[in-house]
């Protein structure tokens, strides 16, 4: 059932000083107004995610990271960022150093992904 018409059959059958029928017809004019406003609100939206989106996966990395031994270095650091999380979210995540005797599983672990990971 029409919200609207529920509450005009109300004010109708039980009658009302304050609320009459161009209020009513006001009321659902503005409510279709406000509809229109939302649904271009959410259109719009839409498209700047979709933009924001796209913008953000066509960005070069801003880490200037290399990949060698099968791990991400930066120039001049002695210790490695995880490949799986920078080639699937472009985020740099430095690695853990593994102590024992963890470090059976590998030399350093991705804080983030879990990853364990030896170097060379």
């Amino acid at each position: 059932m029409n919200p609207l018409k529920l509450l005009e059959d109300l004010v109708v059958e039980h009658g009302s000083a304050k609320i009459q029928k161009t209020h009513i017809d006001f009321l659902k004019d503005q409510i279709t107004v406000l509809q229109c406003c939302v649904s271009q609100l959410e259109s719009t939206n839409s498209t700047l995610r979709e933009r924001l989106r796209k913008s953000e996966a066509d960005k070069p990395p801003s880490h200037d990271l290399n990949f060698k031994e099968g791990l991400c270095w930066r120039e001049g650091d002695d210790s490695p960022f995880c490949p799986g999380c920078y080639d699937g979210t472009r985020k740099a995540v430095r690695l853990t150093k593994q102590q024992p005797p963890w470090d059976e599983f590998g030399d350093f672990l991705c804080p983030i992904c879990k990853q364990h990971f030896n170097k060379g």
